[in-house]
């Protein structure tokens, strides 16, 4: 590209990187486009200069980046740049950029160095050979609304950080040998959650279970490559394989692959692709290394596993180096050094004199109870694994993990039981059990209370986990706090920190007065919490029993006694006061103190009011420093933060079905602190997906706020994984007034998060605060919809167009309501043609989301074409949400579970396993010709003993395939840009026509290049008429168009292609064939019907009666004296009775030559050229038998087929009679004007002969004149 000339600049989206600094990128299209591959190194990308103007003129990347950051953090796949490039000759790639800017910055002002990118791209293809590219079998699922519907679903999780997913391909006329089914390998790190987040990317994530990512039987979309010996379109054929593929990318969004997701590139040749992708062409991955990481995943998941995978390609194996247990050792050898410094430096603290119980003051520290927990507790427990402890009582016991890292209470009538078992017997001390249970507290002993247990066997249940903490019930709670009281009094608990259990007569300073009630007291480094009813202002009475307030009796600084239990150990307060009193003026004479009350004998109601006390965020975050007032901000906060690293702790959805759109940043200055931000703060557009993602590490500038009324001390006003410093933002006080106005929103909702944000665990909340969200859960499926599965003859579940799945009533159909099960899944799965269509709202969670309003399952108005029995209701449609009622939502879940659990019947199973029953009968095949109403002897034939000019193969085996090589024929027609009908006879001496079906894949052009190879179609290369050689199979004998080409040329080229073997064509172009040869019956059956009409004398098809060729020639007579002739009909011999009416008549010698949409092809769509066509003969065979050679009569011919061709388009030919349209052109139009010649004067003229015999019967008699 010139530079001088044009610098506009052309959007292209960034493919994917081959290293750090070469990358792929793609012209940006419209949806379905195939835009041109580019090439683009760093050498030639430029950056916005943020110091000077960020909208300004750019910079170079290699000149002033920093080394901190690389090209890919700045240009993420799936980032919309600007770019000028320049063609080249390349396998790989159609251009190569010689400039990449930013999207809202100025054009760059640079050279183009031809001779530096000549350099480049030789380095290129040094690097990137076809060979070592990783080719894809899937790059994302074919659109909705393919000839074959293709799904994809999370089939089975294999453990915390594997699974497999299962991808169908099912036609939807449900042809099994059409449908195939493979098996697809997953890790964790490679799913994108729906919200277009990596998790792989993200800590939060990525310590999490699989189970916790992903669900079963969830409908995702997937990249995929083979990883058996068949790859692309021939891992059809493969046999014996128990798992096909191993996934790029998972998307939870199955209706698309995230921008940023890896996707293959396509190239031209190759093994080819399922889906999306052209014939000829395979999409590759470019990436350097990736094949070897693959491999190793590969290598991972078999040894997780421990399974083996037949017909694994033995390309793909690399030996696996023990990195899990040298990293297990790694981690437990860190762990004992820790204990065993802990232990060694805990000294047995002097048990103090006084004290009612010396042992609960834990003076004997084990290691186990020092030691830091082996891994995380969760909020919640599902299908964990567990061992039973012990048996408290008769109705209560203890779990532990296999690991002994928790403890969880269950009681009998949590568990499973069997009748006329023990309970204890079922689940003795010692067995392994699966559990769902919820965290309560994990400084306890016991940290879990369990709401689900059932027995650990091969078959194992998978329960999900309802239970909320807060639906635990109150008695429950009374006896696990009992428990663990009686735990902790019995073991001699120890605290973390090694501090004392109780502090007993010691003497410390009021730090704080919280109110009139509450005061904290600093006891050396121990902070204490204290209250009213523990302060004694006499000797009788204390001051909640005087009335008096803490602000009355005692202020801050003053020296006080008191006696403490300790309480939390992990908290910022542990201590809660049993007694305190002044020390000077002291109520107590000297030895005659209250008595210390040990942890065990304080009242629950007591430590319930210290927890939630103690947890209070202003109180912590102030302690153990002097406390200042709360209404008041302290100077430390006072102040901007520039440039600041934060962790993100909480995240904020906003919106149903968005990304994340807030969070809250936690940092420290001395301190700690908390800011709000936005994600459309972040610095870098593509930030704003990952920025809110909790544990994320930031750099923000943010501004302080009261922190009285806001659970957060600042407000973020620019924010960034990426950069390290930071610009100023230029409207501060409106960022600012928004971000506030989102908080003041979040706040609404009273989340218990935001009451104590530094003991919050980082989490994703999601919440409603925008009015439009309520709309937004209304779905209008497309007529794409298809059945997944039913449940039972009431119930079942639908897929929209974008492949997310709805739950549905049969009572929603627009069906009769007497129709059985199996009635209504013929209807929506074996009619091709037949569309269903439904309104639904999102109010389920989980793989099913969505509830089909009531009465709004529509199946199209043309099911009636395949069962005229069926009459379909009037279509509902109801866009008000959630139009259905509360008993509805009731039955979708719990029928949700059973799909969760696979408990459903699939639509092959209800067909064909015979155990349901069905009141319709077989539907009808609309296929472009019904075979069994045409003329035998129009089916032209081609005898095994024919000589042709090229000799036949002939075959010594009825099933082997006749082949011919160097025929010569003429191009018949054009069908479209892929398709031509080759039109020849058998031999010199024979008049017998043979048609012959090709594609641009068989028309060879000089050089030896394919049409297809070249990027030509047949017009380019072919003419109507035009002389032609061609080699073929014959592969469907007896058949309007019986054989079809492996090669085509024009009889000038020098250099002509080999014959290709019957055996070497795969089996998917034989059925292509199939079904483009079925579309061309409508124009040839037409042909060769009028011929047979003019006297035309056809040969009988071989295998044909006398009598059937009889019967042909009374039909043939008989549609055309059944055009008001009846009595010269009685002279011929038709095998009918001869006194039928004129209605019957019509109705027997009827020809259905109707093109449906079997004869459609999902790439090669030919219909409206044979409807053409149709057309065209049909007007043939009005004038021959009508001589109707009127002009207006011409235009109305015309007008009547245009409608006939615009319902073609629609779905099917509304089909009349032949004699029923000669019949229209004789009448004339509506208005009664008759056709002013005679059948004598329209034969004549049809024939272009003078001679005629005037008795219109004589005519019909002798065939040699007709």
């Amino acid at each position: 590209m010139d530079i001088s000339k044009g610098r506009c600049g052309t959007v292209a989206i960034v493919k994917e990187f081959i290293d750090s600094q070469t990358g792929i990128m793609e012209l940006r299209t419209s949806e379905g486009g195939r835009g041109a591959v580019i090439l683009f190194t760093a050498e030639h990308v430029w950056i916005p200069d943020r110091k000077r103007d960020a909208n300004g003129p750019p910079k170079m990347f290699v000149d002033f980046h920093s080394r901190s950051v690389g090209l890919q953090t700045l240009f993420p796949v799936g980032q919309e740049v600007l770019m000028n490039a320049r063609k080249v000759q390349s396998r790989l790639v159609d251009m190569q950029a010689t400039a990449v800017w930013p999207k809202f910055t100025e054009i760059p002002h640079y050279k183009i160095r031809p001779r530096k990118l000549d350099e480049e791209l030789e380095k290129f293809h040094e690097v990137c050979k076809v060979d070592d590219l990783v080719p894809v079998c899937i790059n994302g699922l074919p659109p909705v609304g393919s000839l074959n519907i293709w799904s994809a679903r999370v089939r089975q999780i294999v453990d915390e950080d594997w699974g497999i997913v299962e991808v169908k391909s099912v036609p939807r006329d449900g042809k099994r040998e059409f449908s195939f089914r493979f098996f697809c390998i997953f890790n964790k790190s490679d799913v994108w959650l729906d919200n277009g987040i990596h998790v792989g990317e993200h800590s939060f994530f990525s310590e999490k279970p699989l189970n916790e990512i992903v669900e079963l039987l969830q409908p995702v979309d997937i990249v995929a490559r083979s990883i058996i010996r068949e790859k692309g379109q021939a891992m059809k054929k493969a046999l014996g394989s128990t798992v096909e593929m191993q996934a790029l990318c998972v998307s939870l969004k199955p209706s698309c692959i995230p921008h940023g997701a890896p996707r293959g590139t396509r190239v031209a040749g190759g093994p080819g692709a399922f889906g999306g992708s052209n014939r000829g062409e395979t999409p590759y991955m470019f990436k350097k290394g990736l094949e070897h990481k693959l491999n190793v995943r590969l290598a991972e998941y078999l040894q997780a596993s421990g399974k083996v995978c037949h017909n694994l390609d033995p390309n793909l194996i690399v030996k696996l180096e023990e990195k899990r247990t040298i990293k297990k050792i790694h981690t437990e050898s860190k762990n004992e050094k820790k204990v065993h410094k802990l232990t060694k430096s805990a000294k047995p603290p002097t048990p103090d004199i006084g004290t009612a119980t010396v042992d609960s003051q834990n003076n004997i520290v084990t290691p186990a109870a020092l030691a830091e927990p082996k891994m995380p507790l969760y909020e919640k427990l599902s299908n964990s694994t567990a061992r039973v402890k012990e048996y408290c009582t008769e109705s209560v016991g203890l779990l532990e993990n296999l690991t002994k890292d928790w403890v969880c209470l269950f009681q009998i009538s949590d568990c499973v039981l069997i009748q006329g078992s023990k309970p204890q017997e079922l689940y003795p001390v010692g067995s392994k059990v699966q559990l769902n249970a919820n965290l309560i507290d994990s400084c306890n002993r016991i940290q879990y209370i369990a709401s689900c247990v059932w027995s650990k066997s091969e078959n194992d249940l998978i329960l999900p986990n309802v239970i909320e903490k807060t639906m635990i019930s109150a008695p429950k709670m009374d006896l696990y706090n009992e428990i663990n009281s009686l735990l902790e009094k019995k073991e001699g608990a120890v605290c973390p920190s090694n501090l004392p259990s109780q502090l007993d007569l010691k003497m410390g300073k009021v730090a704080e007065i919280l109110d009139d009630n509450f005061g904290v007291i600093k006891q050396d480094d121990k902070m204490v919490l204290f209250d009213t009813c523990d302060f004694w202002t006499s000797q009788e009475a204390t001051a909640a029993q005087s009335g008096k307030s803490l602000h009355s009796l005692v202020s801050v600084g003053d020296t006080v006694h008191l006696h403490a239990a300790l309480v939390r150990p992990s908290s910022k307060i542990p201590f809660l006061a049993t007694a305190v009193w002044l020390a000077n003026p002291s109520p107590f004479p000297p030895g005659q103190c209250p008595v210390a009350i040990r942890r065990d004998k304080i009242h629950t109601d007591k430590i319930k009011i210290y927890e939630m006390v103690s947890r209070c965020s202003v109180l912590k975050d102030n302690l153990p420093a002097n406390l200042a007032s709360n209404s008041e901000v302290s100077p430390l906060v006072q102040s901007c933060v520039y440039d600041q690293r934060g962790l993100v702790k909480l995240a904020f959805q906003l919106h149903n079905g968005s990304g994340l759109d807030a969070a809250i940043v936690e940092f420290s200055k001395d301190k700690k602190c908390f800011a709000f931000f936005l994600a459309n703060q972040s610095l870098e557009t593509h930030e704003k997906t990952r920025i809110c993602v909790p544990k994320t590490k930031v750099v923000f500038n943010a501004v302080p706020i009261p922190s009285g009324k806001f659970p957060v001390t600042h407000i973020a006003t620019a924010v960034s994984h990426i950069h390290n410093r930071l610009p100023s933002s230029d409207d501060t006080d409106k960022i600012v007034e928004i971000a506030m106005e989102t908080l003041k929103k979040v706040m609404q909702h009273n989340l218990p998060e935001l009451a104590d944000v530094s003991n919050a665990k980082p989490k994703i909340m999601s919440l409603a605060v925008s009015a439009k969200t309520k709309e937004a859960l209304v779905v209008d499926c497309f007529p794409t919809g298809r059945l997944v599965c039913m449940f039972d003859e009431s119930a079942g579940i639908l897929e929209d167009h974008r492949r997310e799945l709805a739950y549905f009533e049969k009572t929603d159909l627009n069906l009769p309501s007497g129709l059985e099960m199996k009635d209504v899944v013929m209807v929506m799965t074996r009619c091709r043609d037949v569309t269903i269509r439904f309104q639904a709202s999102q109010v389920l969670s989980g793989p099913v989301k969505m509830i089909a309003h009531n009465g709004t399952v529509v199946i199209s108005s043309n099911l009636e074409r395949y069962f005229p029995e069926i009459s379909v209701k009037k279509a509902l449609i109801s866009m008000k949400p959630n139009s259905f009622d509360l008993n509805k939502i009731l039955r979708a879940k719990t029928a949700v579970e059973l799909y969760k659990e696979d408990k459903i019947l699939t639509p092959d199973y209800i067909i064909d396993s015979g155990e349901f029953s069905s009141t319709l009968v077989k539907p009808k095949r609309y296929s472009s010709t019904n075979k069994s109403d045409l003329p035998v002897t129009a089916i032209p034939k081609i005898s095994n003993t024919a000589t042709l000019k090229n000799p036949l193969k002939s075959s010594s085996s009825s099933k082997e395939v006749r082949t011919a090589t160097k025929l010569t024929g003429k191009v018949k027609n054009i069908l479209n840009d892929s398709f031509g009908l080759l039109e020849f006879c058998q031999a010199e001496d024979d008049a017998h026509t043979n048609y012959c079906l090709f594609d641009t894949f068989d028309l060879y052009l000089e050089g030896g290049k394919t049409a297809a190879q070249s990027k030509l179609t047949v017009a380019n290369v072919l003419a109507l008429d035009m002389e032609v050689c061609f080699h073929a199979c014959e592969i469907s004998p007896g058949s309007f168009v019986p054989w079809l080409a492996n090669g085509v040329w024009r009889p000038d080229l020098t250099s002509h292609p080999k014959p290709v073997p019957h055996s070497k064509i795969t089996k998917e172009k034989v059925e292509v064939f199939k079904k483009v040869s079925e579309s061309c019956e409508v124009l040839l059956s037409g042909v060769l019907v009028t011929a047979s009409g003019s006297g035309q004398q056809l040969e009988e098809t071989s295998g044909s009666t006398g009598t059937e060729e009889s019967d042909m020639k009374g039909t043939i007579e008989t549609q055309v004296v059944g055009d008001g002739h009846e009595e010269e009909e009685k002279t011929q011999e038709t095998g009918k009775k001869k006194n039928e009416d004129k209605e019957s008549t019509k109705a027997n010698t009827r020809l259905e030559v109707n093109a449906t949409e079997d004869a459609r092809i999902d790439c090669y769509d030919v219909k409206p050229i044979v409807a053409k066509m149709k057309v065209k003969e049909n007007q043939i065979i009005k004038a021959e038998e009508t001589g109707n050679l009127e002009v207006e009569k011409d235009a109305k011919v015309e007008n009547d087929f245009v409608l006939k061709d615009e319902t073609i388009e629609k779905g099917g030919l509304e089909t009349d009679t032949l004699e029923d349209e000669v019949t229209t052109l004789i009448e004339g139009d509506a208005g009664g004007t008759s056709v002013g010649h005679t059948i004598e004067d329209t034969i004549k003229t049809c024939l272009n002969s003078d001679d005629v015999s005037p008795s219109l019967p004589e005519l019909l008699i002798d065939q040699n004149t007709c």
